[in-house]
This record gives C-alpha cells, structure tokens and sequence, in this order.
C-alpha cells in the first residue's frame, strides 16, 4: 500500500508543465551550435585569414591559425518579460579545427547539454556565457632599438595560454571582446561586457512542448570565413613588444590601428524548429528567382527586406561635424615609454609626447562635441540592430536547399549575386527578381508568392 500511494504522488506531482526527474530522461530539447553563416551546406573554407588595418607595422606574416579553442560555461534562455532559465549549466570546452571536415564547421553543429525548459512559454532570446576564445597561430615579436623611432622587430615565437588546464598554442581573445571602442570612452565602460554573456536573439522565438518528441534550438556563431589579424603591441621593462594574433572579422564593428578592443564582433544567432515539422526549400519551391552558381541564399520575415541583411551604410565616425578645427576623433596613442639610459630615446619620447598632448586636446574636444556622440549613437545603434538570416546556404552551382524550416511560416528567399571575399558577410538587394516568398503551412505544404 505505502508503494502504491507512492506511486500516486508521483503520477500527480508529474503532472505539471515540466517533467518529472527529467535529469534521469533523455532530453526532448536538443541544443546544436554551429560555427558558420549558413545554417547548413556552408561554403568551403578559403584558407585566407586576412590582416586588419590595426596591423600598421610591416612585420612579415608566416604564422596562420588551425584551431579554435572555446570555452562555454553556461547558457540562459530569456523570455520576453525579462525571465531568465538557466537551462544549460554544463561546463564545456571546445577545440575545433578550422577545415570542412569538423562539424562545427561541415554544417552538422555540435551537440551541447542541456536540460528541457518550462513549456508554454515563449523564449526570444539567450545569454551565451564565453569563458574563452582561442585561435592559435599567435605571435610575440620586440623592437631592437636603433636610432630614435627606429628599429628592427624580431619574433619572439609562438603565443601560449591556459585552456582547460593545459598550455596551448595561442592567445585567448575574450578579453579583448568585452568593450568596443565607442563602449571603452563612456564613464561606464567598466560595466559593460558584450562578451560574458553574449546575448544572441532566437528568431521566431522557442516555445517548447513536451508533445513533440525532439525540439531542436539551433545557434549560430559566425566563424568561418570570417576571422581576421589583428595585433596590439606594448611596452615591458623599457621595450616595446607586439603581440599578432587572430580573432573574429571586425566587418560589422571597424577596428582601426591603435584600438585595444575589438569588442562588438561575435555575431549570432538562434532559431527553433521541432524536428518532423520541417520542410526543405529548394529551387523548386523558389522559381521566381534565378540563382548563380557561388553565391548566397537566405531568408528573412516575408515584410522584411532583404537588405536588412546588410552591413548598416553608417559608418564609424572619426571627424566631428562641428566646430574648429574638424579635428580626428579616434582617441591618440601615447609614446611608448623611452629606453632606459638612452638619452636619444628619451629626447624622442618627450617630442612625442608633447605631440600626444597636442592631439588629445582636439581628441577630447571632439568627444564632448555633441553632434559627435550622436554621430556615434547612430553607428552604435545600427550595429546593435544587425540580425544574422534565420536560414542561409552556399550554393556552388546554382542548386540550394534551405534545411529544416518550420510549418506554419512565411518567409522572403533572399539571393546574394556577388560571393564575398574572406572576412566579409554577404549582402544583398531588394531587386525585382531577387526574391519570392514562400508560405509554410501547418501541413508541410508551400505556397509561393511573387
């Protein structure tokens, strides 16, 4: 009887909206991330890591990366009123190499654990907790001094740093991400981290239920063909070093030579689909369109255009528009301290230095000048606007499969013309003939629309 009555309390208690000992059962929410722009059929690697206009010194590039190294210490998902669920507390790491063949690259995504979530809510966004970021292929290099401003660098070698407990090859970018520049000249900039957590949106929004048998939430971090080198240099015990090394492309957020951060450039995100209630469209489903071989295609919201897809036009401020002189407005870089006992290196550094004065006087002049800081809120608030298409693929000869889109939508089938080079997203336009729509019904069937 006590078994009997235990089981009844069960039952009952396993009625509610979230399973019961859910830990013990497999999970009916998959999480998969993935490190491309496509959602799936991604384009090859280009094996082309291009430099950054940060890199101003003229060294001679050898070294480029082969891994990427991530360490994720927790996923939250956020509902629309602000609630947050802590549905992924798992601590993993990641070390993925960059070539077609890692699934994290191939299109297939990699697993993450997690637990299922309170159903019937709607989920619009996540908080993505980054503990580390490592591309390998970094390098140290110093200045022998010759005569004042004048000298030779020399390679020190390789970068090395502590992932998951051990000594890797290569220099962890996190902290370099927390800030960007417009962030690190607010007298906030100590409070604002974009990277710990990275807040990615879930288009179309989650609303899990425990009916369907697999639910899978899909992220997207953009990696591949779309990281760049960018170097920052320094000065310890009297010499001047820099270190080369290799983090996420700055196409949406300029960094320019001198900037210590390059926050603001980890794009992604999020879309959900329950797996059986998909379709896939192909070129069959999109015949008002003609799609060239080496080239985009993706979807956006069928009000949407297809150019919101694009790089926003407003681009970084570095002049003010008021006043005098139109003085630069990227923040000077200080002389690097001088050379101990080098009475040349200390007559170089303090001309450098009263030339430094001079351009910080216009420099801070230029940031309190109010048409500046709205010059840079409009390019700030474009940049935090850019949304990454819920589906996209690569198509190498015209033929293309959007994978995995879910009944009941409706969506704009975008087409990129012109491939970019690596670095760079793809953009595209709003033409006559370069989209359709096409309508997803709670059926599977779909309707196209001029």
């Amino acid at each position: 009887m006590k078994v009997v009555v235990l089981l009844m309390i069960v039952f009952a208690l396993g009625c509610g909206k979230k399973a019961l000992f859910d830990e013990l059962a497999e999970n009916r929410l998959k999480v998969v991330i993935k490190g491309t722009y496509e959602s799936n059929d991604p384009r090859s690697w280009l094996g082309a890591f291009p430099d950054d206009n940060s890199i101003d010194d003229g060294i001679a590039n050898t070294e480029l990366p082969t891994r990427l190294m991530l360490d994720i210490a927790e996923i939250q998902l956020l509902d629309k009123e602000g609630g947050v669920e802590p549905f992924s507390k798992y601590r993993e790491v990641y070390t993925l190499d960059l070539n077609d063949s890692e699934p994290f690259f191939s299109g297939m995504g990699i697993g993450h654990p997690n637990d299922d979530v309170e159903a019937g809510r709607l989920w619009t966004g996540m908080r993505l907790f980054l503990r580390k970021m490592v591309f390998d292929g970094a390098m140290q290099y110093h200045l022998i001094p010759g005569e004042p401003g004048i000298g030779t660098w020399t390679s020190d070698g390789k970068l090395y740093t502590i992932f998951d407990v051990d000594s890797v090859e290569g220099l962890d970018v996190n902290p370099l991400q927390v800030n960007t520049y417009y962030d690190s000249l607010k007298q906030n900039a100590k409070e604002i981290n974009r990277i710990f957590p990275l807040k990615i949106p879930i288009i179309g929004g989650l609303n899990f239920n425990y009916a369907n048998d697999e639910t899978v939430l899909e992220i997207r971090l953009v990696f591949k063909n779309f990281v760049k080198r960018y170097e920052y240099d320094f000065v310890r015990d009297g010499y001047h070093y820099i270190y080369r090394y290799f983090g996420p492309s700055d196409w949406l957020r300029d960094v320019v030579a001198d900037d210590a951060v390059i926050g603001g450039n980890i794009i992604a995100v999020a879309r959900s689909y329950v797996r059986g209630k998909t379709v896939d469209i192909t070129n069959a489903h999109t015949t008002g369109i003609t799609v060239v071989a080496n080239s985009y295609v993706a979807a956006v919201g069928p009000d949407s255009l297809c150019a919101s897809l694009n790089r926003p036009s407003v681009v970084r401020p570095t002049l003010r528009t008021s006043g005098t002189p139109p003085a630069q407005c990227d923040n000077p870089k200080g002389p690097h301290v001088p050379i101990p006992n080098d009475i040349e290196s200390y007559l170089d550094y303090y001309l450098k230095y009263e030339k430094y004065k001079e351009n910080y006087n216009l420099f801070a002049a230029c940031v309190s000048d109010g048409s500046f800081s709205t010059l840079w809120d409009e390019y700030n608030d474009s940049r935090n606007a850019y949304l990454l298409p819920a589906v996209a693929t690569w198509t190498s000869d015209g033929s293309f499969t959007l994978k995995n889109v879910p009944y009941n939508s409706s969506w704009k089938i975008c087409h990129r013309q012109t491939s970019p080079g690596a670095g760079d997203l793809p953009e595209f336009t709003d033409n006559a003939g370069d989209f359709v729509v096409v309508t997803i019904d709670g059926g599977g069937n779909v309707a196209i629309s001029p």
